[in-house]
């Protein structure tokens, strides 16, 4: 029984991905920023008139990506490729984890419509069983019939409990496919 496939980790990688590709296709677009600055400063002497003890700067910085050489364009492509494998790679995730859920079910729906029959064969070789014990009762067989009816019986038996028992794994595995099971 193989391990499901996480497919969490499959969807992080995705949304990385697209994360990825969004900021890349950001990084072509102009950017303006603001920015500033204010300083205190105690220790400075102001008898000496030389500086304040207050200064603010400020400024307004324009960043527009012209000639960078098609390397935006190339990471923004590149980005969107990697985007396109992590949808690959969470499609695939799915499908793999139908797959073995489905397989999983059709390996129990299979499990339990082997119990009837293993119970019908139990009951006949119980009535089999009872029929040579009474006939060696009464002297009509031998002990090897006897012996033969008491090995079917148990093999009957046994066969029933393994139907039973396949059943139960069979479903302990779908669930496991299932994840209600971790």
């Amino acid at each position: 029984m193989s391990p499901p496939a996480k497919p969490e980790a499959y969807l992080n990688e995705f949304q990385a991905a697209e994360k990825l590709a969004e900021a890349e296709k950001a990084a072509a677009r102009p950017k303006i920023e603001l920015v500033g600055d204010i300083n205190y400063m105690p220790w400075v002497n102001i008898e000496a008139g030389k500086y304040p003890k207050f200064n603010v700067i400020g400024g307004l910085l324009i960043d527009v990506p012209v000639f960078e050489g098609f390397a935006l364009e190339a990471r923004e492509n590149k980005a969107r490729k990697e985007y396109q494998a992590a949808a690959h790679g969470l499609t695939d995730a799915e499908n793999n984890i139908l797959r073995d859920v489905r397989v999983a079910w059709m390996a129990a729906k299979t499990a339990f419509e082997r119990i009837p029959p293993a119970h019908q064969q139990f009951l006949e070789t119980t009535k089999s069983f009872q029929l040579a014990q009474s006939r060696y009762q009464m002297g009509l067989s031998s002990i090897v019939e006897l012996t033969q009816a008491q090995l079917n019986f148990t093999r009957g038996a046994i066969d029933e409990i393994e139907a039973r028992i396949e059943y139960q794994m069979r479903c302990a595995e779908l669930d496991y496919q299932m994840g209600k099971l971790r």
